[in-house]
């Protein structure tokens, strides 16, 4: 048994097995990595599911850019948990930033949506990496 998690960030069933083939224990299901990914299709995942049992988790991210999302985008987001959810998806991917009584840039958004949808947790680094140093996120 492997002592470490070998997550691949995939964006078509082709790149999903070369990842099983490559080793990979799990897979970040995404769209568009050339902007930094965002949500992919569920006829994607299904496609994916179906020929592989590697675990997936779905990135959920409406949109490229920033991730201060409107109250629309963050329904949208909720909704997208659910549906991965209900298509059998291990877990999901969310980034949100958000001002938390101050406290700077915490991904306490997304995490709340996610637990919120009964989903696995995981959260998003990239909010983190798009952040400087005493800038605030929203």
């Amino acid at each position: 048994m492997n002592d470490y998690i070998l997550e691949v960030c995939v964006d078509s069933a082709e790149s999903a097995l070369a990842a099983a083939k490559g080793g990979a224990s799990r897979l970040e299901l995404c769209q568009n990595l050339v902007i930094g990914g965002t949500t992919p299709g569920s006829k994607l995942f299904e496609v994916i599911r179906r020929q592989t049992t590697i675990p997936i988790h779905a990135l959920i991210r409406p949109r490229f850019g920033d991730f201060c999302y409107t109250p629309y985008e963050l329904e949208e987001i909720r909704e997208e948990v659910a549906m991965y959810r209900e298509l059998g998806a291990e877990g999901v991917v969310v980034g949100a930033g958000a001002k938390v009584g101050g406290d700077g840039p915490i991904a306490h958004v997304g995490t709340g949506l996610t637990i919120g949808a009964g989903a696995t947790v995981k959260e998003g680094a990239k909010v983190f990496d798009s952040v400087k140093e005493g800038e605030e996120v929203c």
